[in-house]
């Protein structure tokens, strides 16, 4: 299906999308944003995840699926059955994002959301005036946090997900070149850099979005987490601390870590004019050879397979099977 660019809307708040690989930081760059008096982003809601293109048949049970998705209607406190006649795909995901913002009459609207790292060509598409706000961090860091968020959270222990987070990241820096080629809004946050001086990095977060800076935005322990889902793994955004932990055990076996080292190198090389080189590291190793970049690749584009999969069943299966599946106990 040819895509299609989403109908721009008169007076309308401005939209933006806070995307960075999972466990990068974009959680804490949420909770900060929100506090935000003008600012109102859902947490990660993800309905262009299933429903990526405007649906050819739509369907009114669609709010009930992305619920049963992800809980998003729950977790913001939004009704379905008000969105049961709009339909999915952007003009769903514009709804979605309207309606959360507008008891507080925010003028920047959108989500955050790592799943949208793969989507950024088609999203600039889709929304060619939207602003995106990328969130770095190295890569190796980012999956030494999600293998201690699988010890407690089901997601983050699926089989694959260091690859995905490792090897994605370089379709992520992609993605953030290719809209900066194009010259859409964008601006680029580093998650160390954030940690270590938080008011002027959201100063100049600020400033990209064209909104007064905030002093409140500094106020961690009185951030509204309600919509951040429960577990252990976002202890550090409900602690009210601007921070990194600071962990010296090792978890990822080494030869891992190496190949991340490896993948350094060749980032460092390929993306010097994007944000992602300033968040890693210096000791990088000599650059993966052909061979193993062919055998890496491969196995990302078999874990994507595999996720492009999910979201199709999510969208096909019958709701009375997904609500039994849901009704188990775990």
């Amino acid at each position: 299906m040819q895509d299609q660019t989403a109908p721009p809307a008169q007076d309308t708040p401005r939209l933006l999308f806070v995307i960075g690989l999972w466990r990068s930081g974009t959680s804490l760059m949420h909770a900060l944003l929100n506090r935000h008096p003008q600012v109102a982003l859902l947490y990660e809601a993800e309905p262009l995840l299933l429903w990526p293109h405007p649906a050819a048949f739509p369907s009114r049970d669609w709010p009930q699926r992305l619920e049963f998705f992800n809980q998003t209607f729950t977790r913001h406190k939004l009704d379905p059955q008000h969105f049961a006649s709009i339909t999915p795909g952007p003009e769903g995901a514009l709804a979605l994002y309207r309606e959360y913002a507008h008891p507080r009459n925010a003028v920047i609207i959108g989500e955050k959301a790592p799943s949208y790292y793969t989507k950024l060509p088609l999203l600039s598409r889709l929304f060619p005036d939207a602003h995106f706000l990328i969130i770095w961090r190295d890569p190796v860091e980012c999956c030494r946090s999600a293998v201690r968020a699988a010890r407690q959270n089901r997601f983050f222990a699926q089989r694959g997900m260091s690859e995905r987070m490792l090897f994605g990241a370089e379709t992520f820096a992609e993605g953030v070149e290719m809209l900066l080629r194009k010259k859409r809004n964008v601006c680029e946050v580093v998650y160390d850099e954030l940690v270590k001086n938080p008011e002027a990095e959201l100063h100049r977060v600020c400033d990209f979005l064209k909104i007064p800076f905030s002093p409140a935005m500094l106020d961690l322990k009185s951030a509204d987490t309600s919509s951040v889902p429960s577990g252990e793994h976002h202890g550090g955004v409900r602690s009210g601390i601007i921070g990194k932990a600071t962990l010296t055990e090792e978890i990822l076996p080494a030869a891992f870590v190496a190949k991340g080292r490896r993948y350094t190198r060749r980032w460092k090389n390929k993306f010097p004019n994007v944000g992602f080189a300033r968040a890693l590291p210096a000791d990088a190793m000599s650059a993966p050879g052909p061979v193993e970049r062919l055998t890496d690749n491969c196995l990302k584009n078999f874990w994507r397979s595999v996720d492009k999969f999910k979201t199709v069943l999510c969208r096909r299966i019958p709701v009375s099977v997904w609500a039994r599946l849901r009704s188990r106990p775990r």
